[in-house]
């Protein structure tokens, strides 16, 4: 743990001892569901999410490492985990996957304390404002429309891309407040590509070990529509041909996040899309026997 998640640790307990006692119960119980069912999804590693370290990351290639960058780095760290959480807990009330009262008000108890910190930083005026709200209206909206087109069989995949990258649009706020604030911003549309093509790899990955689970649910997400286009037999149930077609498209994915990255020069993100080609050469391994998809295409 580096000196931004130490920060963020720590943060987190203020935050929770100074809300009222219901809320901060209900949080701590929210809290270790959350770390128990992140656990669980870790089929590869147990690497932290790109985006906490990525402010760090982005100062530390391009500017002598002070202070005074520290400080400004962990509040800008844990403005930015800080809306995560709140839109985690919004996502998960909408999904019905926690159901504590209190989390509503707490989550919109942390938009105003990632918003306090940033104002410290950025006048009302602020380049940094105009780009903070789209990117957080971009993740509500997409989150809604996800939800949409999970539930047509017949959704195209190109829209779909489009809205898992809009989800996690909030996810690129530390990075922007970095560029912003230290006159970075002829990185941010590389940056921002690139973190558009990591959340689109992450929903596929993700999507091809739970397709079971939201087909249940009659969820069509992104490796169904991927399988489902090769299978011309319901009795023969998920084939090396239909494994191909989903290790081919996210192989392409990858390529074009190796794109996206390349000129950065940001090690960091260089390991994740390396972890991500890990990922893509299990499932092409041991993919059919992965999956039971037999009795649900």
């Amino acid at each position: 743990m580096n000196f931004v998640e130490r920060h963020i640790s720590r943060k987190f307990e203020v935050f929770i001892d100074n809300l009222p006692s219901a809320a901060s119960d209900e949080l701590r119980l929210y809290a270790a569901n959350l770390r128990k069912r992140t656990a669980a999804d870790a089929k590869v590693s147990k690497r932290r999410p790109f985006w906490i370290n990525l402010p760090y990351w982005l100062i530390k290639n391009e500017i002598p490492f002070s202070s005074r960058n520290r400080k400004m780095i962990k509040d800008f760290a844990w403005a930015q985990y800080s809306l995560f959480l709140a839109v985690r807990m919004h996502d998960d009330l909408f999904d019905r996957q926690a159901d504590w009262k209190n989390l509503i008000y707490t989550g919109d108890s942390l938009i105003i304390e990632a918003e306090k910190i940033f104002m410290k930083y950025f006048a009302a005026s602020d380049l940094f404002w105009k780009n903070y709200y789209l990117l957080v209206e971009t993740t509500i909206n997409s989150i809604l429309k996800v939800d949409r087109l999970q539930q047509s069989d017949r959704t195209s995949l190109t829209v779909l891309y489009d809205n898992y990258a809009g989800v996690c649009s909030i996810f690129k706020i530390g990075a922007l407040a970095v560029c912003v604030k230290m006159n970075l911003m002829r990185r941010y549309k590389k940056i921002s590509k690139a973190a558009d093509n990591l959340a689109v790899i992450g929903h596929l990955i993700d999507d091809f070990y739970d397709i079971d689970e939201d087909l249940m649910n009659k969820r069509y997400n992104s490796a169904y529509h991927l399988v489902r286009k090769n299978r011309h037999n319901v009795k023969k149930g998920v084939t090396k041909e239909n494994i191909g077609l989903y290790i081919d498209e996210l192989n392409r994915q990858i390529k074009s996040c190796a794109l996206a990255l390349r000129g950065l020069n940001i090690t960091e993100l260089d390991e994740y899309l390396e972890l991500f080609k890990k990922y893509s050469y299990d499932i092409d391994k041991r993919g059919c026997s992965m999956l039971d998809l037999g009795t649900i295409m």
